[in-house]
């Protein structure tokens, strides 16, 4: 006899005595219920979940946990229902995205799914045995079976604990890929009921204010999905007791406040009562961080390792590969090989120190630098090492650099959210593991979460949504009005027709045109439906742009950021990875490339600059010293003709005025 034979066919009466065969699948829960916390010996919560969401599935029915950490779910359904169809179904599909281990039971029929396929079942009795007015007596063979699947399977099948960084970032991926699709959807459906509460519409209105105008409900549903994954990340590898779990309850007070913008976004998401559904994905995601050996994981990610490996840029791309492969496409963004931002982060060096007479070169606490796109934070990291590998690996003299220098000088600019979390994840690590310095509670790495390319003065006028990030926007935008900046450097993106068309920007481009009187540019923005086609077509017919989309590219205009900031200090460099320009005709004082680069044998070039005034370039194949032979294979396509809308001729503008004549 088994040890719970007594309580199963306590239960199969029950259930026999109250007749659930002929109710819903509701009718017979608290039986359940109780037979799940028999067998489990009291070792874990057996919790009644709701359904949460239209379709009724938000979440299976039961959620088997010991404190924080989740063991399983179990699925029940209608005694009699088809279990063998139901496995296909999309709903326990998308149960088992929640966690490998999954019951599905119609009170009678057991089943368990563990990593996706079926290792146990056992059924009880028929649907119609609970038609009987007899005691029913379940065999001692079969309840045997059903306490050698919860028992011996179901309740003893722990997740298993993750020790390498792209294990983690598997496991990650297809929770934030829910959140996401969940966000979007209550955040469609409360613009189309024009909910006047919604607090989804007022973080999105909010995003918008302090980052940028561009951003779209798509956008916004996927960057905080990805946010908040990588905030919780961050949070569990800053725990004092690597051991310590993390819940909803305490993911605000155990956040480090040195992030205070990720800690804002964990305790909204912790409050979102009324978008239930999204609830227990964030909960498979703290399971999975919770089961994350975190001094593995960062043993894992350690600089060290391997000096030509970003670890933490391996873990963004494998973690994007894994939640969306289109998605880096998409946006545009491509990293810069490590031998490269080597090779411009070097260059930087030798000219302050030969050009600016600033000894320390980059390490020099007068010197400001800034990433205008920082990404992962590439370019910054590789300015923190150049700086570490000056100071004596002494603490105080690391910790002083730190304190007055890469803290308070050294600022990147970011507008991708998950970038921006990684790049903090990054920079954060490495100056605990070379340093061996934490940021105290009113420190922080200063990249801000920013359009470089807008203007937004800080604000938060909705429901006091996320405070941080409206600082966020005030501090950026100082640094943006902050003429002091010595340095600018980074990898801009490019994505075809730009997004970016603020006063701002297009204001700053505007000396990209030198003939063209703001008479005429102001006619051509208002006749572009009489014309009937795009500016950018009727301004380039005379030179043939098979593609005018480029003509428009983000890139031109981040360097164009650049240039002014540079001028208007009066001084300074602007060293930009600029591997889209083949062409010749380059207009003044904006680009240069040697002739030949085989006639320079792939050295740096030092091109079109005064005492005080540097502007310096970078051609795409790798005219740099000593790089690894894969910087060859570093191209971004579309480039060949875009430099052609900073070429005009005079005959292209008499032509422009004779059109415009002859169109009145």
């Amino acid at each position: 006899m088994g040890r719970f034979e007594r309580e199963i066919n306590d239960y199969i009466n029950e259930l026999r005595k109250n007749k659930i065969h002929l109710g819903t699948e509701h009718t017979g829960r608290g039986f359940l219920q109780a037979l799940l916390k028999e067998l489990s010996q009291g070792k874990f919560s057996i919790i009644h979940e709701p359904k949460r969401d239209k379709k009724g599935w938000g979440a299976p029915d039961f959620k088997i946990s010991d404190k924080d950490l989740i063991i399983g779910y179990v699925e029940n359904k209608k005694a009699g229902e088809d279990l063998d169809i139901i496995l296909e179904s999309p709903q326990v599909q998308k149960y088992q995205n929640l966690s490998d281990n999954l019951i599905l039971t119609d009170y009678l029929n057991w089943i368990w799914l563990y990593k996706g396929k079926v290792q146990e079942s056992v059924r009880l009795c028929e649907k119609r045995d609970l038609d009987s007015l007899k005691k029913l007596k379940i065999s001692s063979q079969l309840c045997q079976g059903l306490e050698k699947l919860l028992c011996e399977g179901f309740f003893s099948r722990e997740p298993e604990k993750i020790t390498r960084a792209e294990t983690l970032a598997y496991k990650l991926a297809k929770p934030t890929r829910y959140i996401r699709d969940e966000l979007e959807s209550y955040l469609l459906q409360d613009i189309s009921d024009k909910n006047p509460d919604s607090r989804l519409i007022a973080l999105l209105r909010t995003f918008r204010d302090n980052i940028s105008e561009s951003i779209s409900e798509a956008d916004f549903g996927d960057a905080f999905a990805q946010t908040l994954s990588y905030s919780l990340f961050l949070t569990k590898i800053n725990l004092k007791d690597s051991q310590q779990t993390l819940n909803l309850n305490n993911i605000q007070s155990l956040t480090p406040s040195s992030f205070a913008l990720l800690k804002d976004i964990l305790i909204f998401i912790s409050t979102l009562n009324e978008y239930k559904s999204i609830e227990p994905w964030v909960e498979t995601i703290l399971n999975i961080i919770n089961y994350t050996d975190t001094d593995k994981i960062q043993e894992d990610l350690r600089f060290s390792s391997d000096k030509e490996k970003d670890p933490y840029l391996y873990f963004y791309e494998d973690f994007l590969k894994f939640y969306d492969p289109n998605k880096r496409v998409d946006a545009g963004v491509y990293y810069t090989p490590a031998p490269v931002v080597e090779a411009i982060v070097r260059n930087l060096q030798d000219l302050i120190i030969q050009d600016f007479n600033f000894k320390e070169g980059l390490a020099n606490e007068n010197v400001k630098i800034l990433d205008f796109s920082c990404g992962t934070g590439t370019f910054l990291f590789e300015i923190y090492k150049l700086i570490f590998s000056q100071a004596s690996a002494q603490g105080d003299l690391r910790k002083s650099k730190i304190q007055r220098h890469i803290l308070k000088n050294i600022y990147g600019f970011e507008l991708l959210i998950p970038a921006y979390c990684v790049a903090h994840l990054k920079l954060s690590g490495f100056l605990k593991e070379e340093a061996s310095y934490s940021l105290e509670p009113k420190e922080r790495i200063p990249v801000y979460l920013t359009n470089t390319l807008e203007i937004k003065e800080g604000q938060n006028t909705f429901l006091n949504i996320l405070p941080a990030l409206s600082k966020e926007g005030r501090e950026a935008q100082a640094i943006k009005q902050n003429n002091e900046i010595l340095v600018i450097t980074g990898n801009p993106p490019y994505s075809g027709e730009s997004n970016n068309k603020g006063s701002y920007i297009e204001d700053l481009i505007k000396p990209y045109f030198p003939n063209l009187k703001p008479k005429l540019v102001k006619y051509l923005v208002e006749s572009k439906k009489t014309l009937g086609i795009s500016i950018e077509e009727f301004l380039f017919d005379d030179i043939k742009e098979k593609n005018p989309k480029w003509l428009n590219d983000d890139y031109v205009k981040f360097i164009r950021f650049a240039e002014n900031k540079i001028s208007k200090a009066g001084r300074g460099q602007e060293l930009i990875d600029a591997h889209l320009l083949k062409e010749k005709s380059i207009p003044d004082g904006l680009m240069g490339l040697p002739s030949s680069q085989k006639e320079h044998d792939f050295k740096v070039e030092k091109i079109q600059y005064d005492s005080q005034l540097k502007r310096l370039y970078y051609n795409e194949s790798g005219f740099f010293s000593e790089v690894s032979p894969e910087v060859w294979q570093f191209k971004i396509g579309g480039y060949q003709k875009v430099i052609k809308v900073l070429d005009f001729t005079v005959q292209t503008m008499q032509r422009i005025d004779k059109t415009l004549l002859r169109s009145k």
